[in-house]
């Protein structure tokens, strides 16, 4: 990552850094696909792997590139433009979006699947990377004043639809993104404990530099 000087940081960290991330009017669309997707969820799976291997072991952080940002001058440092690394940022939200859902539905018709409870701490970490929350903290669903990214004009009201689980803009890639990190962990079938593991792996294996 780079703003005045390079730093090492998970995905996470970056997020709950920042009061919000800013794409640039000048930045192109959301345009990843199938393939990238695909690399991405590949990606993670690889390190769960390593992880289920050697749960202790800081070979699996996954260094996933550089992403550059920038404040304006004079302006409030806690929001900061996106000027490289919008797509993989936009993505790993829709991601966290998906893991989201899937925990509470996992949580509210308790299928557990294990001993061992989902861990309620993944919704509120979670909801720290998607929204910045003011006021009392409790990360309600209508709690949050504003969404941790904030996309061209173009993709924004596709993406706060989708974040909803609101259908009508099914044919956008934004949906499609979320529709196929959802769709990648019903297929996965995750006892509890199984979740709990995947949800260290998202937040805090992906880091910047």
């Amino acid at each position: 990552m780079k703003l005045n000087h390079p730093e090492k940081i998970s995905l996470e960290a970056l997020l709950q850094k920042y009061q919000q991330l800013k794409i640039p009017p000048y930045q192109r669309r959301y345009s990843w696909g199938v393939e990238q997707w695909k690399k991405f969820s590949d990606s993670i799976d690889e390190m769960w792997e390593f992880v289920k291997k050697d749960p202790n072991s800081n070979d699996d952080i996954h260094y996933t590139g550089t992403i550059i940002l920038h404040v304006d001058n004079n302006k409030n440092t806690n929001i900061v433009n996106i000027v490289d690394g919008q797509q993989r940022i936009t993505t790993y939200l829709l991601l966290l979006s998906a893991f989201l859902d899937y925990c509470k539905i996992r949580i509210n018709n308790k299928e557990t699947g294990s001993e061992e409870e989902i861990d309620s701490r993944i919704i509120s970490d979670i909801r720290k990377c998607l929204f910045y929350f003011m006021g009392n903290q409790n990360y309600g669903l209508h709690d949050f004043s504003l969404n941790k990214i904030e996309l061209n004009k173009y993709d924004q009201p596709y993406y706060e639809a989708t974040l909803r689980n609101e259908d009508k803009f099914k044919q956008t890639k934004i949906y499609k993104a979320k529709l196929y990190f959802t769709n990648w962990l019903e297929n996965k079938h995750l006892t509890s404990s199984e979740i709990n593991d995947l949800a260290s792996v998202i937040l805090k294996k992906w880091m910047l530099f």
